[in-house]
Order: C-alpha cells, then structure tokens, then sequence
C-alpha cells in the first residue's frame, strides 16, 4: 500500500468514525486527502520530468492540466483534481460559518484522488 493509499485510508477512517464528536471529522479528513493529493501530484510530475525545484502546486496542476490536452479521460481527471484540490483547500480552512463539507462531497473528494493516484504516471 503506498503512502498516497494510507493516508486516504485514514481520511475514509476519520470521516466514518463512530462515537466521539461529528464536529471535525470532515474537515480532517478534508486535510489528510489533500495532503495526499499533494503527494500524488508531486510523484507525478516527478515520474514524468524529474525532480523539480520547488514549483508551487498551482504551477504543478497547470502542468497535469497542459500535459494531458490531446488525452481527453485525463485531461477531464486532471481538472477534477485541479477543482478537488480547491475545494479541499477551502474546506480546510476555518470560516465565519460552522458549515463543514458533507460526507458524501469528501467522500467524492476522497474517490477523485484515490483514481488519480492509480493513474499509470503516478502509481
């Protein structure tokens, strides 16, 4: 199992956890996902360019992104991580208001990383 694997493991155990307090779990699971999420797009790009000096991870989903245009499944998956990893960012962060994702939008999240990380470049 690889650390990318793991580590979804954990957020799918975190979310679906029993007893303790509800409040929270989404929102750790949402930080554990996109870590692993930023752990799989680093494998990626380095399978396929090596390892490259400190690209921020905007810069690296514009490269998955421009890297997949003339492949359309994975140029559709490469924007589905671009638009998860929003949406994992913004669900990460603490607001004015208590509303945290729904199970099943991390869920989902959760799905989209762990088929991007079985693609064939980052596996």
């Amino acid at each position: 199992m690889t650390d990318v694997a793991k580590a979804l493991k954990n957020a799918r155990d975190i979310l679906n956890a029993d007893g303790g307090h509800a409040h929270g779990r989404s929102r750790g699971a949402c930080l554990i996902t996109r870590q692993a999420l930023e752990s799989a797009v680093e494998k990626y790009i380095e399978a396929v360019y090596g390892k490259i000096d400190q690209p921020s991870f905007t810069t690296q989903l514009i490269v998955i992104e421009q890297m997949s245009l003339d492949k359309p499944a994975q140029h559709a998956l490469a924007r589905r991580i671009a638009w998860t990893w929003s949406a994992l960012s913004s669900a990460c962060h603490a607001h004015g208001y208590p509303l945290e994702p729904t199970h099943e939008e991390v869920e989902r999240w959760i799905q989209t990383v762990e088929e991007f990380s079985r693609s064939p470049q980052s596996a």
